[in-house]
């Protein structure tokens, strides 16, 4: 990621200099009596400046003006968006610090897709934008409260860091350091500003991207799935663009062989990104599992590693995520089983339909105190909510909004920063203005997108849609589209490649070395004969044992980063 690694304070200064090995060799630094600021990744998600009088400013992501739709990398513009205090009217994503000589300021995109964590540190305070590095000076101790819900739910449902003693500035959010400590302003919500209703939202879709290729050669991330056929629709209009498209993982998968039919069919440029190599190095594991804390299973990092093909000086990644709250496909599960727990705040309820099994290999003490850290969550979620009948559904949408953007997007996207600019349209705080005003008929079975996919690019109908291991006919319907996909489940055999086991069973020395280590066997936090039992047979492992390998490799690979590193004395 473009990251930023820094402190404030007097006397720890030459400890702090004498361990900066973690950092990358490749950096820069900005330091002053009172603080030094440290800062790395590719030009294009990162811009300093400095002023006359000992003050600057330092911007890690990117910011886009929602007014023009371009990517502003002016020093000057920038510095005057955060001294009048606009900076988090715009679109992007970013980290961005502003320093005087005794001061330093700090802000996060009001989306939630950057973030920075602070921790006290002798006279003074360490802030990074990876919060493993804080453990080579700090030791660094699991807040399973907060963790309960990134493991036991579909994603983390509050802003608080996972980590104990530390802040974690997201979402709006601001902070300064200055001589009497360090102050933390309240979360900023979304600005939802009033678009003129001339504007539709694929027309400001279009606006956007036309903006964003003036300046980089788009490269557009093609699925078989219907958020990218619905952006590539409007890309297909513009005639002043040209753009290239990717899909990544197993040629054979449904979603790159319908990605790759469409293609052909439009006459684009594209490319597969696929390699039969499995056996990554465990230290790309652990850089990934502690970039993204423990946003996916360890073997993710086989379909998410193509990332770095795509990195160029003239690169910029446009994606489809977070499309499926447009289609109002997120939390539907809440929506329909769990419709009386939500009118009633029944946080117990609430909780059964947002579980996401990912392993049982924790004690029952552990997984008590996740559990009722998942409880705690959702109840001061729901305090005081207008939750009622006739808005549930917005109010689910402002969930996602406020939860998985933060949580589970934001992650992936601060690694991404390090590889290549980009951004998610659906994900821009402009767009997601007019998704609030969307009607909920046009939400509900995609319907303005199958509009809008119709007016633009019809022939994109004819083209079935992948839903995991399976694809479905385009004109199913949500209900239909569940109905189908329960039925496949259980009688037809999806396509597997056995990537992720062949990644696991390349590492089944490893993982048996590391849950015998005494570091392993003695913490307190694992069902050690579960363990065994995972690791007793792995050639006839069943999908699930696998499953359950693979995210508690990336739990354990995190917990080592945090809890394990040399800590300077």
């Amino acid at each position: 990621m473009s990251w930023v690694f820094g402190y404030w304070g007097k006397n720890s200064r030459d400890k702090i200099v004498e361990n900066l090995k973690f950092l990358p060799e490749n950096r820069n630094s900005v330091c002053s009596d009172s603080f030094s600021i440290l800062y790395g990744g590719i030009s294009d998600t990162l811009n300093m400046h400095r002023t006359k009088t000992q003050g600057g400013m330092l911007i890690s992501g990117i910011v886009i003006d929602p007014c023009v739709n371009r990517y502003t990398k002016n020093a000057q513009k920038l510095s005057e968006l955060i001294e009048t205090d606009q900076l988090q009217s715009m679109d992007g994503h970013f980290v961005a610090i502003s320093w005087t000589q005794n001061r330093i300021s700090f802000q996060t995109d009001v989306t939630g897709l950057r973030d920075i964590y602070f921790t006290k540190y002798n006279d003074g305070f360490l802030f990074s934008t990876r919060v493993d590095w804080l453990a080579y000076f700090v030791k660094l101790e699991l807040n399973f409260q907060v963790f309960g819900s990134r493991w036991l739910l579909i994603n983390q449902i509050t802003h608080e860091p996972v980590i104990k003693n530390t802040t974690r500035l997201v979402g709006g959010m601001k902070a300064t350091i200055d001589n009497s400590g360090l102050h933390i302003e309240k979360k900023k919500e979304l600005q939802f500003a009033d678009f003129p209703d001339t504007v539709t939202i694929d027309e400001h879709i279009a606006d956007l991207i036309t903006g964003l290729g003036t300046d980089f050669q788009i490269e557009f991330s093609l699925s078989g799935g219907f958020d990218s056929r619905f952006l590539l629709s409007i890309l297909s209009k513009l005639n002043n663009l040209t753009f290239n498209t990717h899909t990544f993982g197993n040629p054979k998968y449904h979603d790159s062989q319908i990605a790759l039919q469409i293609a052909d069919m439009l006459k684009l440029h594209h490319h597969n990104y696929y390699e039969e190599q499995f056996d990554i190095p465990i230290l790309s594991v652990r850089e990934y599992t502690c970039q993204t804390v423990v946003n996916n299973a360890a073997s993710m990092l086989l379909q998410y590693r193509y990332y770095n093909h795509l990195r160029s000086g003239s690169t910029f990644i446009i994606d489809g995520g977070f499309g499926e709250i447009w289609r109002r496909e997120f939390l539907t599960g809440l929506l329909y089983r769990g419709k009386k727990d939500l009118l009633s705040r029944n946080s117990k309820g609430i909780l059964r339909h947002l579980m996401l099994y990912r392993s049982s290999c924790f004690v029952p003490e552990v997984l008590r105190e996740m559990t009722h850290g998942c409880l705690s969550q959702i109840e001061f979620f729901i305090h005081d909510s207008p939750i009622n009948d006739a808005s549930l559904e917005n109010w689910l949408d402002q969930m996602a909004i406020n939860t998985r953007l933060i949580n589970y997007y934001g992650p992936e996207q601060s690694r991404l920063d390090g590889i290549s600019p980009g951004c998610m349209p659906f994900a821009q705080q402009s767009l997601l203005s007019k998704l609030m005003l969307l009607a909920l008929k046009e939400k509900k079975d995609a319907r303005y997108f199958r509009q809008v996919i119709k007016e633009k690019c019809p022939v994109l109908e004819d083209f079935p849609l992948a839903k995991g291991a399976y694809k479905h006919p385009y004109f199913y319907s949500t209900l239909q589209t569940r109905v189908f996909l329960k039925f496949a489940k259980r009688f037809i055999k999806g396509f597997d490649d056995q990537q992720n086991v062949n990644f696991l069973k390349s590492k089944s020395v490893y993982m048996g070395d590391i849950i015998n280590s005494a570091n392993v066997r003695e913490c307190g936090l694992y069902d050690i004969a579960y363990l065994d039992n995972l690791l007793a047979d792995l050639q006839s492992a069943t999908p699930q044992k696998w499953q359950e390998l693979d995210w508690w490799l990336s739990f354990e690979l995190f917990r080592q980063a945090v809890e394990n590193r040399h800590i300077c004395e």
